[in-house]
């Protein structure tokens, strides 16, 4: 390659053994690209609404894994759902989004569908266009432990994630002796592990009172991105050197 474009500094590990001086002189710290304004603001541009009107919960989900102990299993991903959808019959004019992950979405869009067929259906809908977009139309933005809750972030929309942390734990931190995900540690989400922790949190977001929360989440993606390189800058490096 001519050159290698990474996020940030700590990304230069994976290249392991054979990072030598000749590598190292190709590497060019972009920060993350796709949350830079330009980009973020062309996906929005094209078949956009703002709104739906009503209080919107959007779900970006990930699908079930059943391989060994600790996996994301099917009754974790129904209790999820279900628990979300009892929420939302309890708040007046409100809708829930569910945003699918891209792996398995057949597989995973029966099961959902599956779910979702005890609740009526003005109370739900599952779109698979840009989390991007369906972020902005929303209110707040739940998470199933998966990096969509960054495009959340990126449009300025307060992220939770929902998951059960001694349940489904593979793929998680340990610190001090609990489970975290990575955006956990890195203070990107709000995490709860219950139905009832979940109301609770909603309700008072309802009411403004995670200012403060939603302010730190957002310095805390900042300084993810505080190397982000401007898109014109890195070509007229790349084309000076060419």
């Amino acid at each position: 390659a001519d050159y290698y474009l990474l996020n940030s500094t700590k990304d230069s590990l994976f290249f392991g053994k054979s990072m030598n001086n000749k590598i190292k002189k190709k590497i060019i710290i972009t920060g993350y690209l796709k949350y830079q304004k330009w980009w973020i603001n062309k996906i929005l541009s094209t078949n956009f609404k703002k709104t739906y009107k009503r209080f919107t919960i959007l779900v970006v989900t990930r699908p079930v894994r059943n391989i060994k102990k600790g996996d994301f299993s099917e009754e974790s991903y129904n209790y999820l759902v279900s628990s979300i959808m009892q929420i939302s019959n309890k708040i007046k004019n409100s809708l829930v989004i569910f945003k699918t992950h891209p792996n398995n979405r057949g597989s995973e869009n029966k099961l959902l569908k599956g779910i979702l067929s005890s609740y009526s259906q003005n109370k739900w809908k599952i779109q698979n266009i840009h989390t991007l977009k369906l972020a902005k139309k929303a209110d707040i933005c739940i998470s199933f432990q998966t990096s969509a809750c960054m495009d959340c972030l990126a449009v300025k929309r307060f992220a939770v994630e929902f998951w059960l942390n001694k349940l489904d734990y593979n793929f998680l931190i340990k610190k001090n002796n609990k489970h975290i995900s990575v955006f956990k540690y890195f203070g990107l989400v709000e995490s709860v592990d219950s139905k009832k922790k979940l109301e609770k949190l909603i309700l008072k977001f309802k009411k403004n009172k995670f200012s403060g929360l939603f302010k730190k989440q957002m310095i805390n993606f900042s300084k993810l991105n505080k190397n982000n390189i401007n898109i014109n800058k890195l070509i007229k490096l790349i084309e000076t050197d060419a």
